[in-house]
């Protein structure tokens, strides 16, 4: 199931309340979105409950039916916004910072790592550097677009950044 207007198909009938399109498309798509989300998320759990929430969006959401642009895209987009809703809702309610005490100096070096890896140590970051850190080097938003969408200032976006970098290049130095 590839054709895109095979999808775009599927899609309204998904939007029209359609079970079995809603659990072929799911199936489809589940993979795709949950990558997305590992990435965003501290844990697997959360990565699960956000993907579900943004299915549910995108079946109910009438005003995507007439778009041009991609499924992946659309999905895309729905999982990014519930990424960041997600993030202000937890903002408000307290933020589980991690210390961070334990960050060295710059010019530590990167080893090859599985998928597995790098995902674990993603979600080892605090929420806020894992967000701009995806955004920034995965998604590349720029610091501007990155404070717009987090409602933070663009030179917190940079310094956060570059804890994460440093960070990352900790965690990938005490597991080798």
């Amino acid at each position: 199931m590839t054709d895109f207007v095979e999808l775009k198909s599927l899609a309204g009938k998904c939007r029209k309340g359609n079970r079995y399109s809603q659990k072929k498309f799911y199936m489809h798509y589940h993979a795709f979105g949950l990558r997305i989300c590992l990435r965003y998320t501290s844990s697997r759990d959360c990565a699960i409950q956000i993907l579900n929430e943004s299915f549910y969006k995108f079946f109910t959401d009438t005003n995507l039916t007439n778009e041009d642009s991609s499924i992946e895209n659309q999905l895309r987009r729905i999982i990014f916004n519930s990424i960041i809703n997600d993030y202000h809702q937890s903002k408000n309610g307290g933020c589980d910072v991690q210390n961070e005490s334990a960050i060295p100096e710059k010019g530590l070096k990167f080893n090859p790592m599985t998928e597995n890896d790098t995902l674990s140590m993603l979600q080892m970051l605090p929420d806020l550097d894992r967000i701009i850190f995806n955004l920034y080097v995965v998604e590349g938003y720029s610091h501007q677009e990155i404070g717009q969408l987090l409602k933070i200032d663009v030179t917190e976006s940079a310094l956060r950044l570059e804890g994460a970098r440093v960070r990352l290049r900790s965690l990938d130095q005490q597991g080798n």
